[in-house]
């Protein structure tokens, strides 16, 4: 048999090695093997030519992180390996917290609270005793201006100034602060 027989099949035994690894607890020593036969391939290799040595050695480099993800995929099927790797939740399992934020933030639409602190256009208002980051349309309002919630985007409250409205049955008193 030839040099070139044996260097491949190091590389072989090698890279068979590396897979094992991962499968099998040997406290390290399954990859002190693993390196010990890539690591002969290697110098095999470079006995017989410089340009072999540089073709093993790039086939270890490239190969070694594509043998290493392909056993961990495999790895991840397994019943000990199921047990490391968490799955993706289905979406119907995801609360939907969101969702129910953005529902009880369309209630809002109408009603009448107290800016906190200076909207710049993004400040605090207080609303049914609660705080509430809120924007404006683009207008400055000082603290304990009334504002009146105009639109919910998203989870984003937009609150336009009071301006001597008359109030109707949809909107509420500002809070008393």
């Amino acid at each position: 048999m030839s040099a070139t027989f044996w260097t491949v099949g190091l590389l072989v035994v090698g890279m068979l090695l590396v897979l094992a690894e991962l499968f099998l607890p040997s406290g390290g020593i399954i990859s002190v093997l693993a390196t010990t036969a890539l690591v002969a391939a290697v110098v095999m290799a470079f006995r017989q030519s410089f340009t072999f040595g540089l073709a093993i050695l790039a086939i270890i480099l490239l190969g070694l992180p594509f043998v290493i993800t392909f056993g961990l995929k495999l790895w991840g099927r397994t019943r000990l390996g199921r047990r490391f790797f968490l799955e993706a939740p289905k979406p119907e399992e995801i609360p939907s917290a969101m969702d129910e934020r953005e529902e009880r933030l369309k209630n809002l639409v109408g009603r009448i609270g107290v800016a906190v602190t200076p909207l710049r256009p993004a400040g605090i208002v207080e609303l049914d005793g609660l705080r509430l980051d809120t924007v404006t349309e683009g207008i400055m309002v000082e603290p304990g201006t009334p504002v009146r919630v105009v639109r919910v985007e998203g989870i984003t409250v937009v609150v336009r100034p009071v301006r001597d409205r008359p109030l109707t049955g949809e909107q509420q008193e500002p809070a008393a602060g």
